[in-house]
């Protein structure tokens, strides 16, 4: 499969059915980037966010972590 880009001036939507979405690097980033506005996700389900190295959460305002239970080391 050719790698591709997409530009465009107003919004782009992926829709997916059953089958779901998935992104795979085999090398390099995934960056994702909002010069202005927000970003949302959520699951139905468990959510997993792995890193094999260094990880770093910054807000710079406030950051609000809400669980039943939340484990620090």
């Amino acid at each position: 499969v050719p790698p591709f880009s997409v530009t465009t001036p107003g919004p782009f939507l992926v829709q997916c059915a059953a089958g779901g979405a998935s992104f795979t690097v085999g090398a390099g980033a995934f960056n994702v980037k909002v010069a202005a506005g927000a970003i949302s996700m959520s699951a139905s389900a468990a959510v997993s966010i792995e890193a094999a190295a260094a990880m770093t959460l910054t807000a710079g305002a406030v950051m609000k972590l809400t669980a039943a239970t939340i484990f620090l080391n």
